[in-house]
């Protein structure tokens, strides 16, 4: 049944008041109202934020590449550019009774050989993401496929990347023109992001004009 404002809505506000006064018009009035069919508007889904909760889910599907306790013995420190110095990964301290390591999360082998004089590992993982593990031995050949916490290869005893002891270097780069993490313009993170250990670095302005509250 629809009230006077349902009319009002359908019809001109004159049209509506002319028709209160003529019975032909009432009668054109009624027979619009029970003619035309309904305009039926469908509600658009309302978007999907992403919560706290699924950034966390998201950072838990990642496990270190090093068995045992993460140890870090060398912190990611961010390069201002891209050529400049800066600590691009983690060097975790590994387990000497068990040196495998592991894949932090699903992918696919992209490079397994020789860099200068230690071999490197890097993996290609879903979400435009790409690490990278050193020094390592008897790495899986590329285009093999892994899933979280399979092993990928064995910590090399053979160089000494730390000085405090055997470590594993991980590095992470996300982005790139190919959006695959490869390539020069490739970001390089904090791997321990993705443990859900740090929180992502952001750089604030250097001109003095940001002042906290």
């Amino acid at each position: 049944t629809r009230r006077s404002s349902d009319l009002e809505n359908i019809m001109p506000l004159s049209l509506t008041a002319h028709a209160s006064k003529t019975l032909p018009t009432i009668a054109v009035c009624v027979a619009f109202i029970l003619f035309t069919p309904p305009i039926i508007v469908s509600a658009a889904e309302p978007a999907q934020a992403i919560t706290v909760q699924q950034v966390s889910a998201s950072r838990s599907k990642w496990r270190s590449p090093a068995s045992g306790k993460v140890r870090v013995l060398k912190p990611f420190s961010k390069p201002a550019q891209r050529w400049s110095a800066g600590h691009r990964g983690v060097d975790l301290a590994t387990d000497s009774a068990n040196p495998q390591v592991q894949a932090p999360a699903a992918g696919t082998v992209v490079f397994s050989g020789k860099v200068v004089d230690r071999t490197v590992i890097v993996l290609e993982h879903p979400g435009g993401l790409r690490s990278s593990f050193e020094p390592v031995k008897d790495p899986l050949p590329e285009g093999t496929q892994v899933s979280a916490g399979q092993t990928i290869a064995t910590l090399d005893p053979d160089i000494h990347h730390c000085e405090q002891g055997p470590c594993l270097h991980w590095g992470v780069r996300r982005g790139g023109d190919k959006e695959d993490g490869s390539g020069k313009n490739a970001e390089y993170i904090n791997p321990l992001t993705l443990l859900g250990r740090e929180r992502p670095s952001i750089l604030l302005p250097v001109d003095g004009s940001f002042t906290a509250g």
